[in-house]
């Protein structure tokens, strides 16, 4: 079913001690375009008595590793790798289709040990408490061998106290509070050298988002604080690889990943110190280069004509709101006029297309601010972007995450938020350069809810699961248990209640985040009464 790859490992399983699946929820594609998947891969593996097989979940016909077609069963642990909370259901139909009971305190000694880590379940875990054994909250690499050497002990319960001793694993079975481990230098820190790459066609349905591409990580975490991100307050502090220890692991990974582009990993890659440098080292390489997404302020000239020269034909931006105003809400620290001008540049640079992404319902959004999203997106047209479907504007809606100065934000009424993305659809399609995508508002509900629940959602997941996942079973499991997501999430909390993931200490106090919280609700009061 899957095709030939490079880099792949198969190992004799009479010759190693803990066979591991890596389960990553989604399509083979999305999931080998995840570098802690190709990390963990290779970590793994790099132990003589553990075989590492993986597991994607294509949506129908049996689950059998990538490696040697095992079922999960055969395993003695299932790692997941979840990265959003909407892969969740599917992480249960993983479980439920292998014939493993979806919760924990139903397994058995003859079944395998479930472990995730990612960064959904690093900010709130709880609502896959009851199904998970254990839960890795935050970075893997600094604990990976006591990890390994805790899933060899065996026998299920001495696994799970095994677990339970080390720093940064949360065994929900136990209770206990947790804190948030990370590796202080990514100079020290393993990286990815020998990726698997599948030898297929561009076009093939299992050809990575990426391409068959060399993933480089450069930095790792965000300085910039947004107060809606969960990634610019749950992987602080930002670090960044020297130039040197890049430089080693790209001529590493080369010579052993067979592939002409390099994708740069880090949700703010742009702020390494040198950037510009190490894009342009690459580039003289003959290589090929891709940057996910850009800072507006942080696109210069030199780097446009690097990043062009490198293959990129289009630049991305998040601008997240289309007003100034509605920015400083958010502490984007990011104005139009500086998007603007870093339009101009890629567009002198060479870029012929440019994405933005945006989010509607953000406290203290008016239609006005909603309208800028498409205004701005003309502005950036009539610079010279002029072919169709030359703006692409990825919408969705604001989505409260735990452990940010926003998590006690409900999400918006859902009627509302229609009618925005009604108003942002009829103003786009005006304008033949511009492309709009926007984000099912029911998907929006569905990510609030587990992103903000405790485990009382384990239930819900189980039963949406076994209903096969879709938005329709979401509606049918609610009628059935008789809940309400949609009420649960417009709710929203009072910065004084118990919040289910209080227990989890991702090194950034309570305290601070209300500092920010209020902050931005002053800057609201501020807006709407300019306004008046």
């Amino acid at each position: 079913m899957y095709p030939r790859e490079i880099n792949a490992v198969k190992k004799n399983w009479r010759n190693v001690a803990l066979r591991f699946g890596l389960c990553y929820p989604s399509l083979y594609r999305v999931g080998m375009s995840c570098l802690a998947i190709r990390l963990l891969y290779e970590l793994l593996n790099s132990w003589r008595d553990v075989a590492c097989e993986r597991f994607f979940f294509e949506g129908e016909g049996p689950l059998l590793s990538v490696e040697s077609s095992q079922p999960p069963s055969k395993f003695d642990v299932l790692g997941f790798s979840l990265q959003y909370e909407l892969d969740y259901v599917n992480f249960i139909r993983m479980l439920i289709s292998s014939g493993i009971p979806a919760l924990a305190c139903e397994r058995t000694s003859d079944h395998p040990i479930i472990v995730a880590g990612g960064p959904a379940v690093t900010a709130n875990p709880e609502p896959v408490a009851p199904i998970v054994d254990a839960v890795v909250i935050g970075e893997v690499e600094p604990i990976i061998d006591g990890l390994v050497d805790a899933l060899k002990l065996g026998d299920r319960e001495r696994v799970l106290e095994g677990l339970s001793s080390i720093d940064g694993v949360y065994v929900p079975k136990f209770e206990e509070p947790v804190r948030r481990v990370w590796a202080s230098s990514l100079d020290d820190a393993p990286h990815a050298i020998a990726q698997v790459i599948p030898l297929v066609s561009a076009d093939s349905s299992f050809s990575p988002i990426f391409g068959g591409s060399f993933m480089l990580e450069v930095t790792r975490g965000c300085r910039w604080g947004c107060r809606f991100c969960l990634e610019g307050y749950n992987y602080l502090p930002m670090r960044e690889r020297s130039i040197k220890a890049v430089e080693r692991i790209l001529s590493e990974g080369l010579a052993c990943t067979p592939t002409d582009k390099v994708v740069l990993i880090g949700s703010a890659a742009f702020d390494h110190s040198r950037f510009e440098d190490l894009c342009e080292h690459i580039v003289s390489l003959g290589l090929k280069i891709s940057v996910p997404s850009m800072r507006a302020s942080a696109l210069s000239e030199r780097l446009a004509k690097i990043l062009v020269k490198g293959g990129q034909r289009t630049i991305a931006f998040a601008p997240e709101a289309g007003s100034d105003c509605l920015r400083e809400v958010v502490n984007k620290r990011l104005s139009t006029s500086e998007i603007i001008d870093a339009a101009k540049i890629a567009l002198d640079g060479g870029f012929r297309h440019v994405k933005l992404y945006f989010m509607i319902g953000l406290p203290g959004e008016s239609l006005d601010d909603v309208k800028s999203i498409v205004e701005l997106a003309k502005r950036i047209a009539d610079l010279g972007f002029s072919a169709p479907k030359s703006v692409r504007l990825t919408v969705s809606p604001f989505i409260p995450k735990a452990h940010t100065p926003f998590q006690w934000l409900g999400l918006e009424d859902t009627a509302s938020l229609r009618y925005k993305f009604g108003l942002l659809r009829r103003m786009a399609a005006k304008d033949h350069r511009i492309e709009l995508r926007v984000m099912r508002v029911r998907e929006a509900v569905i990510q609030a809810f587990l992103s903000t629940s405790g485990r009382e959602a384990a239930a819900l997941m189980i039963r949406v699961a076994e209903l096969g996942g879709s938005l329709a079973a979401w509606r049918r499991a609610e009628r059935e248990l008789g809940i309400s997501i949609e009420d649960a999430v417009l709710a929203g909390r009072g910065v004084d209640e118990p919040l289910p993931w209080d227990h989890v200490d991702v090194g950034v106090s309570r305290a601070f985040l209300v500092k920010e919280h209020f902050k931005a609700m002053e800057i609201v009061r501020e807006n709407e009464s300019t306004r008046a």
